[in-house]
């Protein structure tokens, strides 16, 4: 009966993570390993151009002079300070892949790697990068040459983004960030290879969603409209009832839409779908 009961968790588990992918050119969120919420912002911008795949986090950090950044030789052991990680999966077979690593310094390490092997840090991917460092965040731009990645599938591979926050003194509530929406392996960390999203290098077909802004990243315009959301708050507006955009706890996009009522009223958020045609099924996700 345990086999069977875990062999039903896993299945639901790879039915919610089929569509677990974005489209280049595309934007990403990395979310907390460990609790719902994020105590800081972490994205990455990903474009190509003909002979690149351009990687671009954007790092929020409050505590910039508590950053532990000491290692400036490449392919040392970069990743024991703060940095952010880059894993692609090209051949699409879940085993041979490739690992990147960048602290706040520009110092990158990186390895060619199969799954439950060691790691290939003689490997040279030609890659380049580019940091900046602000008041409240650091930005790291790691420029990979397609060609080092061999005969990628075109229809998209399997790829990961991770951030190891390493901070002197009080240590922050969550140290480790990753875009994978699969619960953590405490096992492999972020090389679990069969937890990996997917990238495809290719843009989405416009109006692909039925539902506009499903993400909720958008900003409320009014206390009635965010995006295509139409807001009601049957109480009014100095009543209790809220309705706002959490940064702080999302699934994508990096933003969520946060309700609060109030005792025997009514909220809602709502938009209309002039495009569903009458006896066909559609997807919820």
């Amino acid at each position: 009966d345990p086999i069977l009961a875990e062999s039903e968790n896993f299945k639901r588990r790879q039915s919610a993570f089929e569509h677990w992918e974005f489209h280049v050119p595309g934007k990403v969120w990395l979310r907390s390993c460990t609790s719902d919420a994020n105590e800081v912002a972490t994205s990455v911008e990903v474009t190509q151009d003909a002979d690149h795949f351009i990687f671009a986090f954007d790092c929020e950090e409050p505590r910039m002079k508590e950053v532990v950044a000491s290692r400036n030789k490449p392919d040392s052991d970069v990743w024991a300070d703060s940095c952010v990680e880059l894993f692609l999966n090209p051949s699409g077979d879940r085993k041979n892949y490739y690992h990147f690593v960048v602290n706040p310094n520009g110092t990158l390490a990186d390895y060619r790697c199969r799954k439950n092997e060691k790691s290939d840090i003689r490997w040279n991917s030609g890659a380049t990068v580019a940091v900046s460092r602000g008041t409240d965040s650091w930005k790291a731009k790691i420029t990979v040459p397609k060609k080092c990645l061999g005969n990628y599938r075109k229809d998209g591979f399997p790829v990961n983004f991770a951030r190891s926050r390493i901070l002197a003194g009080k240590q922050p509530l969550e140290k480790a960030y990753q875009w994978s929406i699969m619960p953590f392996d405490v096992k492999h960390g972020f090389h679990a290879i069969e937890c990996f999203g997917r990238m495809i290098p290719a843009p989405v077909k416009a109006d692909s969603d039925l539902v506009k802004d499903g993400a909720f990243n958008v900003d409320k315009e009014t206390a009635y409209k965010a995006g295509r959301w139409m807001i009601w708050q049957g109480a009014g507006q100095n009543a209790g009832q809220k309705t706002e955009l959490d940064t702080n706890c999302f699934i994508i996009g990096g933003k969520s839409l946060y309700l609060v009522n109030v005792s025997s009223k009514r909220l809602a958020a709502s938009q209309y779908l002039p495009d569903l045609k009458p006896g066909k099924k559609y997807r919820l996700s």
